[in-house]
């Protein structure tokens, strides 16, 4: 059985303590929060309490915590907006590098990966069984794990008319609208509809 990743908690609030921290505790196995940084004492104490974390491991701040360098596999940071950016430049500076993580549950298995600029990995915990198979994703010299130049290989064998692209343009084109329709509707907090979104892209 693998260790479960362990990780820091910036900010025990509302996300923090009802929406992230449950995930840990229903899967133990999976995810331990080893420290957590809360200025409300209440909050603080109460999440400290439900993850079993020790009192040389609970800090005001998020600069305490920032200061004891990397203490954990990764990093929650459920801070409020208006430090939210310090802060994770700050986690970025004291060694919790951006990762990229997936979860895909199934009804025969659930498949779960890490990734981040130097390597990464992938689990599949086979329901039926219990069986769980892990395989090293090693560092490539590309982007997104490798991906990037595996779009570059499907692009130039397309040209060359030996075989399909993996993705068309418009496909591309959609998704980029559809990541700039997202921000359009967190920013003006609106629902955007997407044919009337595309219309407007088309127009100019």
């Amino acid at each position: 059985m693998s260790k479960p990743v362990t990780a820091v908690l910036l900010g025990a609030g509302s996300r923090g303590y009802f929406s992230y921290g449950p995930y840990a505790l229903a899967h133990p196995d999976e995810l331990k929060i080893v420290a957590v940084a809360e200025p409300h004492p209440v909050r603080r104490e109460r999440f400290a309490s439900a993850h079993g974390i020790p009192r040389e491991r609970q800090f005001v701040t998020w600069e305490d915590l920032l200061a004891q360098a990397q203490i954990a596999d990764t990093l929650f940071n459920m801070t409020q907006d208006q430090t939210h950016h310090p802060s994770t430049i700050a986690a970025l500076n004291a060694g919790y590098e951006e990762s990229r993580t997936m979860r895909y549950d199934g009804a025969r298995a659930t498949l779960r990966g890490k990734f981040d600029y130097r390597d990464g990995w992938i689990e599949i915990h086979d329901h039926l069984t219990g069986r769980r198979e892990t395989l090293d994703v090693h560092a490539t010299a590309s982007g997104h794990g490798g991906g990037d130049f595996g779009i570059v290989r499907s692009f130039v064998r397309a040209v060359r008319g030996e075989g399909q692209p993996l993705t068309t343009a418009r496909e591309s084109l959609e998704s980029h609208l559809m990541a700039f329709a997202a921000e359009e509707s967190r920013l003006n907090s609106t629902v955007v509809a997407m044919n009337d979104f595309r219309l407007r892209a088309e127009a100019g």
